[in-house]
C-alpha cells in the first residue's frame, strides 16, 4: 500500500456520504449541504530500517457546511456513519478504521457578499489505514 492508495480509499469512503464532497476548498455561493475535507497529516509506521509496515495513520479535517446548525450536524452524522465499521476497499487492498473524532461548530459568513451565514461543523478524524 502506498500513500496515494490510502488517500483514494479515504475519498471513496467520504464520497459515499449523501452530500456533495470536495477536496481542499469550496467556492463561496456553492449549494449546501457540502463536505470539504483535507488530509492534514499522515504518519507511516516503519517496522525495520527503510521498510514501511503497511500501516498509515491519517489526520483528516472535514468541514460539514449547511444552512442551519441542525443540518450541519446531520451532515456530520452522515459522514461518521460511513466509518461505523471497518471500511474495506478491495480495489486498493486497504481497510480504514476510525480511531478518534473531535467536533466543533461555528458560523461562517461567505465572502460572496450575497449569501447568508452558513453553519459549519468541523470534524477532525484520526483514521488508521492498513493492508487487508
Amino acid at each position: 500500500m502506498g500513500l496515494l492508495s490510502a488517500i483514494k480509499s479515504l475519498y471513496l469512503a467520504i464520497s459515499s456520504a449523501k452530500t456533495d464532497v470536495s477536496v481542499g476548498l469550496r467556492r463561496a455561493g456553492d449549494p449546501t449541504p457540502y463536505i470539504v475535507y483535507e488530509v492534514t497529516q499522515m504518519d507511516v509506521e516503519v517496522s525495520m530500517p527503510s521498510k514501511l509496515s503497511g500501516h498509515y495513520t491519517m489526520q483528516v479535517t472535514a468541514e460539514c457546511v449547511a444552512n442551519t446548525a441542525i443540518d450541519a450536524w446531520d451532515v456530520a452524522d452522515d459522514l461518521l456513519a460511513q466509518f461505523s465499521g471497518n471500511v474495506v476497499d478491495n480495489v486498493n487492498d486497504i481497510t480504514l478504521v476510525l480511531v478518534a473524532v473531535s467536533a466543533s461548530a461555528r458560523t461562517d459568513a461567505p465572502d460572496d457578499g450575497q449569501s447568508d451565514a452558513e453553519r459549519v461543523v468541523t470534524l477532525v478524524l484520526t483514521i488508521l489505514a492498513k493492508d487487508i
